[in-house]
């Protein structure tokens, strides 16, 4: 059976005049627009790069050659709530981002630059090894695979945050500071437990093991853990002391 053609009054420059005025489209605005099948008109792009949306499920596209001029160093180009990316994928656009900066990403950070959710997507990235992570406190820093890059990303996060230091198991945390030094900018007393305690449960928060807190505040480990399991049960008033009665 042979159908014939039809749409043969499609014109692609009417197609492609069109986007450049919209700036983004859809295939079903398209559709309205001309009357005509996404098939249809998909042939007729045929010849055209598309660069489809991130976010929005990809949705929304544009003609590449529109808007190549107007991408940013990060491969990225936002137009109102779409962002596209000259990688394509979702995946492919967070390994550049990462492998691009000059001092890794966070989670918090690539989701407010992408304006996505990306959990699934960087658990991908790392699983395939295609990203390197390093834990601080409770979350992560990612950084590139290329050992050189990798190396010169951490050099530039400690240059800007003097504080971090990097362990042999790998984890990024904040360097150790003498009780002395806390003694001085505190100017604690030997009845100031509260702050004390307030910076022990601090430490353990930004990541610092319980009997690595313990030996800088010249406190036991069990000291800490008690302290600690207190605020974690009643916030700041498990810092104080309950007297016997």
């Amino acid at each position: 059976m042979v159908f014939k053609r039809k749409y043969t009054n499609l014109d692609i420059n009417e197609i492609t005049e069109y986007i450049k005025t919209q700036k983004i489209v859809s295939w079903k605005d398209l559709e309205q627009r001309f009357n005509a099948t996404k098939g249809a008109i998909r042939y007729l792009l045929r010849r055209h790069k598309l660069i489809y949306s991130l976010s929005h499920k990809g949705q929304q596209f544009t003609l590449y050659d529109m808007i190549k001029t107007k991408i940013d160093d990060d491969g990225l180009w936002i137009y109102e709530n779409f962002v596209f990316s000259r990688w394509g994928r979702i995946e492919p656009a967070l390994k550049q981002l990462i492998t691009n900066s000059l001092k890794g990403y966070t989670s918090k950070d690539l989701r407010n630059k992408l304006n996505l959710g990306l959990h699934d997507q960087i658990q991908n990235l790392v699983k395939n090894k295609e990203v390197v992570r390093m834990k601080l406190g409770y979350e992560y820093i990612y950084f590139s695979t290329d050992d050189r890059i990798r190396e010169q990303q951490i050099k530039t996060m400690q240059n800007l945050n003097p504080e971090l230091e990097i362990t042999p198991e790998g984890v990024i945390k904040k360097k150790c500071v003498k009780v002395k030094e806390i003694i001085d900018i505190r100017e604690l007393k030997p009845g100031d437990y509260v702050l004390e305690n307030l910076e022990a449960v601090r430490r353990v928060k930004s990541g610092w093991k319980k009997t690595e807190v313990a030996r800088e505040l010249n406190k036991s480990p069990d000291t800490i853990r008690s302290v600690y399991k207190r605020f974690e049960k009643r916030g700041v008033k498990g810092l104080i002391k309950k007297g016997k009665k």
